[in-house]
């Protein structure tokens, strides 16, 4: 699932940084980089821990 959300990743980084740009980051893109980057990477291991089991409760 990680693989597949990635191309979904990208934009979200250059949206990101552009819109740090404007405000006048310097270090725009290396901050979108690894906020988006550590949003990715955890985002899964969140979701496993959420669900439900499937046997009953």
């Amino acid at each position: 699932m990680t693989l597949v959300a990635l191309p979904l990743a990208a934009p979200v980084v250059w949206a990101l940084s552009l819109r740090r740009r404007a405000v006048g980051g310097t270090t725009a893109w290396r901050m979108s980089l690894a906020e988006v980057g550590v949003v990715h990477g955890t985002f899964p291991f969140g979701w496993l821990t959420m669900m439900r089991a499937a046997g009953p409760a």
